[in-house]
């Protein structure tokens, strides 16, 4: 009696200290897990990135499995440009420099938004809506001396599917649409206007038709 009840003793510490430490060890997570501790993603645009050689992304918070908070900026530029104008001497090759025109300008794309989630193993379907604001200025000193400007404000809603290769590594394609306002104006040297534009439009593009993501 007493060796059997010794064994039985015996067993249940070996068993049980081997299931608290299964329980203690945390299991590897898979791609098809919908339960992954990844918050954020970080994604790279490559539309553009082939059709133009600029670079856009796009940084994801998910709070939750259901939704995420979206942040993108495309083709964000700033620059300053100097040209010269000479002109020929009769008696030498000599060039006199007669005008320094410099110019500065600067142009982007930035978006904010929300998407909703839609999980099954692998593969995720999502849509949401973008709030979008695009800049454009370019401005020159003192040459033809005229400040260019343009803004749009857009409205864009997207549907996308996703698909995780690994579990920090997604393919995704988006499709989005857009409903924009656009504001242009030319403005002369003495702050009188030249020209002022006003635009509505609807449009369907694919900035976002393919991307890369990163999951941390």
């Amino acid at each position: 009696m007493k060796k059997t009840l010794f064994l039985a003793v015996l067993t249940f510490c070996l068993l049980g200290t081997d299931a608290f430490g299964q329980q203690a060890t945390k299991p590897p997570e898979k791609a098809g897990d919908a339960k992954l501790p990844f918050k954020w993603d970080l994604s790279l645009n490559m539309y553009p990135l082939v059709k133009t050689g600029r670079l856009g992304f796009l940084i994801r918070y998910s709070p939750n499995q259901k939704g995420a908070f979206r942040l993108s900026f495309d083709n964000v530029q700033f620059g300053k440009t100097k040209s010269a104008q000479y002109i020929g001497v009769i008696d030498g090759p000599r060039l006199d420099t007669i005008r320094v025109t410099t110019s500065t300008f600067g142009y982007g794309t930035q978006r904010i938004g929300y998407e909703v989630h839609f999980n099954s193993d692998q593969h995720q379907l999502y849509c949401g809506m973008d709030l979008g604001f695009f800049f454009y200025y370019e401005r020159h000193n003192p040459g033809i001396a005229h400040t260019s400007r343009m803004y749009k404000l857009s409205a864009n809603p997207f549907v996308g599917l996703k698909y995780r290769v690994l579990d920090r590594l997604s393919l995704s394609a988006e499709l989005s649409g857009q409903l924009v306002y656009q504001l242009s104006s030319v403005i002369a040297h003495n702050r009188e206007t030249m020209s002022d534009n006003k635009l509505w439009a609807l449009s369907i593009e694919s900035s976002h038709f393919f991307n890369i993501s990163y999951h941390f």
